[in-house]
This record gives C-alpha cells, structure tokens and sequence, in this order.
C-alpha cells in the first residue's frame, strides 16, 4: 500500500470576526506557503520583545487559466480579487456596514477601527496577532486586458502584543494565547542526557548516602511493577540535585524531560492543567525521566477553600496527583522548600533524597 503524502497546511492572513458588529471572519490563503519566513525580534527597555515578520508570497493563476471552464472567476477578473483582498486588511474596519461595496465591510462613513488586528496563522502550532505595516506588490504578469495574472508580494507584519493594544480591546487577549502557546511549547524541551563516563552516579559530587540512595532509585525504576514512581530531592540550591537527576536518567539509559514550571503554571484558569496534560503525554510518549525544578512552586500544599483561586488551586494539585498516579514512568521532584510540599506527594515518594 503506497504511502499517504502528509497533509500540507496552508498558510494565511485572518481579519477575526467581530461578534458585537456581527462581521464575519475573513481570511486571504496564500495560494503557495513562502519557501522563506524572516523573524526579526528586538529587545526593548520594558515589556516584551518587538517582533517583526517578512516574508514573500507567489500568486499565480497561469496554471488555472488552462482550464477556463473550471476557474471562470480567474478568466474573469485574473488574481485581482485576492490582491485586493490583501489590501484591503490593511484598511480599517467600519463598525457599521456599508452596502455599495459587496465584498468587504469597508466604505464610507464613521466609526473606523485604528490599525485593524490580523491573525497570521503559519501551520498548526503558530497563530500570531500582527498588524501589516508594509505591502510591496508587484505584478508580473497580465492578461491582453491588463487582469493581473502573476504577481509576488513582499509582506511586512509587526507582532501585536499586549502593549500595543487597551485592555479592553476585543483582541487584546490574542497576544496572551499566543504567549501561552509558546511558553508550553517552551515548557516541553526535552533536554538529552549526553553525558559522559565521568558524570555517571559514583562520579557525582555527593556523599556516599546519597549515591546509595539514587542506586536505589534507578533499581527500583529498572523493576518498577506499578505506575506513580516518584522520587523527591529535597536540599539548598547548588547541591547537586539537577545533575543527580541527570544521572539518573543516564543510567536508565532515558531522556531527561526538565519542565519549567515558569512556563508552565499560567494564571489563567485551567491552563495549567492543559499544560501539566500535555507534559505528561510527551513524557509518555518519549518513555522520559519526568523531573520538576522548584517542585515547592507547582505541589505546595492544598489550604482551605476561602475563595475561587483557592478552590482551583487545589484543583491543580489534584489534577497533578491524578496525573502521577497514572504515568507509567519515573517523576522526580527537586525543592529547596522540602516543608512547602502538599503531603499527598510526599507520601507517594519511593525516596526523599536529602542534599546536604
């Protein structure tokens, strides 16, 4: 059976809908991804990064045209409709309609968008808030009635941000997803264990204790019969626990998947969990060493119920539970604050390494 070709994703430029004025979404596709995508990002004194992207688009309907009866709306009008729907993303919005022009919602009249906000969506994972600062267009080729048929366009766009826009903006929350989906994608690198001889558990700069501790660890990890194997390093930073950890899993032979609960933990409610999901689905599929930096920040102890945030606090800290109690492979915690730790997961720890 021959092999299915991957699907390919297109990319494009999306004017999101306004669900208060009740305008529809509208959306250019590029006929062809661009080959190139250039991401400037320069620092700046306060806030986050400028981000500015460039990159080239091909519209070509040369190929269309040899099957006129199939593509009459390119016969007719060439590749001017997507052109002119490009342009028009970069014109600011009425929030009342207009009738003279049938196919986009601009005209004349008051009530205008300042600098409209686009979505542009670059595969599955990536789907950025800009606005296109610069269009450079030029047309190469065209029909006997002067109907553009080929034309390269050079796209400028500046990353919006959480700064560029008011607080109740209707697309101010953009960003902020945007940032929540790098900071998990972030969270998920996988950090490899390519150590050498010389960093192997009796090479470690720790007492006697706790390498037996550790052999112990990695043997009850080799013979595990159950789910939910947990280890805690508990000790003052720069004792050691990271390249314990790290030894570890060399001697597993596995990755080490350190996550980064700066990343991780969001303020926004069940984001934590979709990330904590999705850690522990990766850390699945690679057969990872699980291991959480400043664990204290993430499996502190539940308190009472006083108001919402502790109530989905504490959810968290069950969802975590849950999680390690079905994860088939070995979680390791490291804190400095070993008394800030929820009991449940310190009862559930095969090993308490202290790092003197």
């Amino acid at each position: 059976m021959p092999a299915r070709s991957p699907e390919v994703l297109k990319a494009a430029l999306v004017r999101p809908a306004d669900p208060t004025e009740g305008t529809p979404a509208q959306a250019v596709e590029f006929q062809y991804n661009p080959e190139k995508l250039h991401r400037r990002i320069v620092g700046k004194h306060s806030g986050p990064p400028q981000e500015i992207i460039t990159c080239s688009l091909v519209f070509d309907a040369t190929d269309a045209l040899e099957s006129p009866d199939e593509n009459p709306l390119v016969v007719e009008h060439g590749i001017y409709p997507v052109l002119a729907a490009l342009e028009l993303l970069m014109h600011p919005r009425e929030t009342r309609k207009s009738s003279w022009w049938p196919f986009w919602p601009f005209g004349s009249g008051s009530g205008l968008e300042h600098e409209p906000v686009l979505l542009f969506h670059w595969g599955d994972q990536r789907t950025v808030p800009v606005r296109v600062s610069r269009l450079d267009i030029k047309e190469e080729q065209h029909d006997p009635k002067l109907r553009p048929i080929r034309a390269t366009v050079r796209l400028r766009m500046r990353v919006v941000t959480d700064r560029d826009l008011p607080r109740r903006h209707p697309d101010a929350g953009l960003w902020r997803q945007h940032l929540s989906t790098m900071q998990q994608l972030a969270g998920l690198k996988i950090e490899k264990t390519c150590m050498k001889r010389t960093q192997e558990l009796g090479d470690l700069a720790a007492s006697a204790r706790v390498v037996d501790q550790l052999r112990k660890l990695v043997k009850s990890s080799r013979q595990r019969e159950r789910s939910g194997l947990v280890a805690l390093f508990a000790g003052p930073s720069g004792t050691g626990k990271t390249m314990a950890a790290k030894a570890v899993a060399g001697e597993l032979g596995l990755d080490l998947h350190r996550v980064d609960l700066n990343v991780s933990v969001s303020k926004y409610i069940g984001e934590t969990e979709k990330n904590l999901s999705r850690i522990f689905r990766k850390a699945g599929q690679t057969n990872a060493v699980l291991f959480f930096d400043e664990a204290d920040a993430l499996f502190g102890k539940r308190s009472e119920v006083k108001d919402s945030h502790d109530r989905y606090a504490n959810i968290e800290v069950n969802h975590l539970l849950q999680r390690i109690e079905e994860h088939d492979g070995l979680v390791i915690l490291a804190t400095n604050l070993q008394d800030d730790i929820d009991q449940a997961f310190v009862r559930r720890a095969l090993l308490v390494i202290d790092f003197p």
